[in-house]
């Protein structure tokens, strides 16, 4: 998903704007979800090389992944003084994905972490829902096949607007 120049960063601002929101529904710590959203994916800036027009998984992302790669780059910032507070951070981080077969260490183990990883997987698939979307006829009930979407065809967002559309 997000796989377009600034995607990450895109994907990265969205996902801690709707942590935000959904902080502020739940009761939870703001601060902690929007710089958890924000740095969620921080991992992938060295997950990844370009060169040029091709982008291709770094050998540092092909040893560590994403996740071990944000944990370790932001260990580097800890202090006596915020010590706990990025352990928190680094939780989010390492829960993000929300289950140990998706890729995550960890699931995670308190609102702020669930908060983070929930607005993750809804901005991955809102993005691959909006692409299905693109390539579709102005005639087209349903979406191809999507992997990530457990392999189901999804109703076309034209579609769900001509319904609407009629009540």
């Amino acid at each position: 998903h997000h796989a377009f120049i600034a995607g990450n960063l895109k994907h990265s601002v969205d996902v801690a704007t709707v942590s935000k929101l959904l902080a502020e529904f739940y009761n939870a710590n703001k601060d902690l979800c929007i710089v958890g959203g924000l740095l969620q994916d921080f991992g992938k800036l060295w997950s990844y090389s370009i060169d040029g027009a091709i982008i291709d998984v770094s050998e540092e992302g092909q040893l560590f992944e994403h996740i071990v790669i944000g944990i370790a780059k932001l260990e580097t910032y800890r202090t006596p003084e915020n010590s706990k507070v990025l352990d928190l951070i680094q939780h989010i981080i390492a829960s993000h994905h929300g289950k140990l077969e998706y890729g995550s260490p960890m699931t995670p183990k308190f609102l702020e972490a669930w908060i983070v990883c929930s607005a993750d997987g809804l901005d991955a698939k809102a993005q691959i829902l909006r692409e299905l979307n693109q390539k579709l006829q102005s005639t087209d009930k349903f979406t191809a096949k999507e992997w990530a979407l457990d392999n189901r065809q999804m109703f076309s967002q034209q579609y769900i607007s001509e319904i609407m559309g009629r009540n």
